[in-house]
């Protein structure tokens, strides 16, 4: 090097540690390779360093500027990325990066818009965030570019979310479509299968079985190419219930990892049992937040208050059975019996079987005819605390029976009481009596599924489950543990 070589002005070189391009090419691999957990991995694990190399990534390299169809992979991985990172670690920053190509006042005011409508999302102010969203939309009609690549897909993602959680799921169906053409198209697997998952809830909520099922499909299709065949499969038994025709309300089972309906239970080995409730519509969170603030107002005694915004949630969320639910719990504690009823039925109507609905009404029946005394069914709700005591319960249980001798409810009490401190045969004796009076389906059902749980000889457990899964409009949960230990008990006694 001369001498005058020394005062050449000399363009700044960027640091590898900034350009990091191993790390990217890491990236970009996974993305071609359609594997969506390692890239998930690699985005969460590499946060720091994908946000600080990101500004070196999107210049593209001379080996892919050669071919125009190389470029635009390049430019679709990074778009995948930011996608990602805007959509799973709610930041977006790389949109801002990548958007900033163009460096246009469009841009960085559609930047802006994006960040506060997220803002507008997660707050749940959906219905402020759709008119914003929608500007935008309408704005990029007939634009190409970096830009509008990177941000129209999700502008269109978040106006059909806000749309679906604003109670207009008709709406939503046209720019969650767009947005999944678009991903799909730019090659991001995790986008495609959240827009298709939205889909499906919007169709299924449209009580639109067919569309909901075919999107169902496709998801499984996706994460079966993926390798996640635990999740395909249980994709694809959905998609079998929703054509078939969901009901309001159902359990299934979850045996391992796959989920299967009650008449598809398999002779198991596994210990891993859960018993999942399934509806056939998804509940809006937006009507869940109203019924977080009704709960919140009806703690601090506002009970008019907090039925005005549980009724209010009932509104916007047509389908949801939890505001009535609700509801009714209000009306019960404020001794409005006729009202908390009617509330009940309709939580029933929506969702049969749903929480202890069945149950509580059938108790409030009791009141409206006079069976049952208001401050004893308080004493009730008290036995059934378990942060009380086993003994002060059992004391309370003992006094209401001299009042309510027989009382069903009570007996189931007293049973399980003496069931957890392993009075194994007074527990069954005292749930047998209760089994001779029992009125309650609801009840009933829970009676036998625990009964059967407490006896040691199969071919009496047999029948024990056996009457259990055939009760109608029985609790759906201690309904489904009977027909699984059905299935598994008959198959053991067959090979006995």
């Amino acid at each position: 090097m001369g001498i005058f070589d020394l005062f050449k002005k000399k363009e700044k070189v960027a640091d590898e540690g900034y350009i990091d391009e191993e790390l990217r090419n890491e990236l970009f691999d996974a993305i071609k390779r359609n594997h969506l957990t390692e890239f998930e991995l690699l985005c969460r694990q590499n946060e720091a360093r994908i946000l600080k190399s990101f500004n070196y990534w999107k210049k593209t390299p001379e080996e892919y500027k050669r071919d125009p169809e190389q470029a635009q992979l390049y430019l679709n991985c990074l778009i995948i990325m930011a996608n990602y990172f805007a959509r799973e670690l709610k930041r977006n920053d790389l949109h801002q990066i990548l958007s900033g190509i163009d460096n246009s006042e469009f841009s960085q005011q559609w930047q802006e818009a994006m960040v506060k409508t997220r803002k507008m999302m997660e707050e749940l102010r959906v219905a402020e965030a759709i008119p914003i969203l929608k500007e935008y939309v309408d704005k990029s009609e007939g634009m190409t570019g970096p830009t509008v690549s990177s941000l129209l897909p999700l502008t269109l993602g978040h106006l059909g979310e806000c749309y679906f959680q604003n109670g207009q799921a008709r709406e939503a169906v046209e720019p969650t479509a767009r947005a999944m053409k678009m991903v799909g198209e730019q090659g991001d697997p995790d986008a495609t299968i959240a827009y298709l998952r939205n889909l499906y809830e919007i169709h299924r909520y449209l009580g639109e079985g067919q569309n909901a099922a075919d999107y169902a499909r496709q998801i499984a299709d996706k994460l079966y190419d993926a390798g996640n065949l635990f999740l395909a499969s249980n994709w694809r038994h959905q998609a079998r219930a929703v054509e078939k025709g969901e009901p309001l309300l159902r359990v299934v089972v979850k045996v391992g990892d796959e989920l299967f309906e009650l008449d598809e239970i398999p002779v198991s080995k596994t210990e891993k049992v859960e018993f999942v409730f399934m509806r056939n519509r998804y509940e809006l969170r937006t009507a869940s937040r109203l019924c977080e603030q009704g709960k919140a107002l009806a703690e601090e005694g506002k009970a008019d208050e907090a039925v005005a915004v549980f009724e209010q949630a009932a509104a916007l969320d047509k389908f949801n059975p939890t505001p009535h639910y609700f509801i009714a719990a209000v009306r019960m504690h404020q001794h409005k019996i006729e009202q908390a009823i009617a509330a009940y039925e309709t939580t029933e109507a929506l969702a049969p079987g749903f929480e202890s609905c069945r149950s509580e009404t059938w108790l409030a029946r009791q009141i409206a005819a006079d069976k049952l005394d208001f401050d004893s069914y308080g004493a009730i709700l008290r036995t059934v605390n378990d942060a009380v005591p086993a003994e002060d319960r059992l004391a309370l249980i003992n006094q209401l029976e001299q009042k309510y001798p027989n009382f069903t409810e009570l007996l189931y009490q007293k049973g399980k009481i003496l069931a957890h401190t392993k009075n194994r045969p007074e527990a069954l004796k005292v749930w047998t009596a209760a089994l001779e009076t029992a009125e309650d389906a609801d009840l009933k059902t829970r009676l036998l599924a625990d009964m059967a749980l407490l006896v040691d000889d199969k071919t009496e457990k047999l029948k024990i489950v056996a009457a259990g899964k055939d009760v109608e409009k029985g609790n759906l949960v201690a309904t489904a543990m009977c027909q699984y230990l059905w299935v598994q008990l008959e198959d053991e006694l067959k090979n006995s």
